[in-house]
């Protein structure tokens, strides 16, 4: 999230931007340049995998992902920051997958399964009283702000 936040991401038009040689296509669609906006926002699969979570970007002010993600850190309810981040984590996880395994997945299936890490470590971390179980709970860094504070102090 730090990555995202920050615009830092080793997409492939920044790995270009930095000497890589690789192909600058979305590793998902191949019809665009892959690019943070595109990745997680644009993309077929990225605008797949929001549906899944019934949520809409389309009508935001922000230009870039990251300021829009960073403006939802300060009004959006708990329940849907972490069905936003259950969608970054899902489309970071599959492009993954599919850069360095080859390996496509469909957008529910890969929500699916980021839904599942979310739960595993809000239950992992319930012990410590800073998250609760999935979707009814609350992340006290994020409720608070000092995650939207770190972010954009660091």
């Amino acid at each position: 999230m730090w990555r995202f936040c920050r615009n830092s991401l080793p997409v492939r038009n920044l790995l270009r931007g930095r000497g890589v040689l690789v192909s600058v296509g979305c590793s998902l669609c191949v019809g665009d340049i892959e690019h943070v906006n595109h990745l997680f926002l644009d993309c077929q699969f990225a605008q797949d995998c929001w549906s899944e979570v019934n949520l809409n970007y389309n009508d935001r002010e922000e230009e870039y992902a990251h300021e829009w993600f960073l403006n939802m850190l300060s009004k959006a309810p708990n329940d849907v920051l972490i069905r936003i981040a259950t969608v970054l984590w899902d489309i970071w996880f599959v492009r993954n997958k599919r850069v360095f395994k080859n390996r496509l997945m469909s957008a529910a299936f890969g929500i699916q399964w980021s839904r599942k890490q979310v739960e595993e470590w809000q239950i992992a971390n319930k012990k410590y009283g800073s998250v609760q179980v999935y979707g009814e709970q609350e992340i006290q860094l994020i409720t608070n702000g000092d995650l939207h504070r770190r972010i954009t102090s660091n």
